[in-house]
């Protein structure tokens, strides 16, 4: 809890408009608020969930700068608590804050983790999917695997590594972690796909 207070008084301090390409993703999110949807009205260059998760987030909340603005952030603290966990079983409460303090303090995330650039998103679907699996979730690990690779395709690497694990751990799993993975990237892809026309 003190390592996420101290985060988040950080971000908060930097938080604030900035001229980059989150402002193009605002302005997507904005028309799919509209019902301007990527593939069939715009041309869009990135995985369909980039900008559907938000938007059904603004879908609910009303469009608000100042919460997509928090997005990134609270992307990022869940983020860290999957890490923490993942990282405590094994190397207890001591190895799991110092995995946590890592990765929420590491320069990268840091920078990554101030705008709406859907990376966040994405790492956020990794962590938890690695989480499902070493909990014995493989169905549940897939399906995040898949949320990541439709928001950012960047995840390809880490959701190729998971399989080979679990091929020598757990072979009934690792087809759970296929179905879910591969089914619901197909599934969002070629809904996509079909609705682009």
């Amino acid at each position: 809890a003190g390592i996420l207070l101290v985060y988040v008084a950080v971000k908060l301090e930097a938080a604030g408009l900035s001229a980059g390409d989150e402002n193009i993703y605002f302005y997507d999110i904005l028309l799919f608020t509209r019902g301007v949807l990527p593939y069939r009205d715009y041309f869009f260059a990135h995985p369909p969930l980039h900008v559907a998760i938000p938007g059904l987030i603004c879908l609910l909340t009303g469009f608000s700068l100042g919460l997509l603005k928090l997005l990134p952030l609270a992307a990022s603290g869940i983020t860290g608590l999957a890490v923490w966990d993942t990282a405590r079983r094994p190397f207890g409460p001591v190895g799991g804050a110092a995995a946590m303090l890592g990765f929420l303090f590491a320069l990268e995330q840091l920078q990554a983790s101030s705008n709406l650039t859907g990376v966040n998103l994405t790492v956020l679907f990794m962590a938890l999917s690695v989480w499902c699996v070493l909990r014995n979730r493989p169905l549940a690990g897939g399906l995040l695997a898949g949320t990541a690779m439709c928001t950012g395709i960047y995840a390809a690497p880490l959701i190729a590594a998971v399989p080979l694990v679990l091929a020598f751990q757990d072979p009934k799993g690792l087809l759970r972690l296929l179905a879910g993975s591969v089914g619901l990237t197909l599934a969002i892809n070629l809904g996509c796909r079909a609705l682009a026309g």
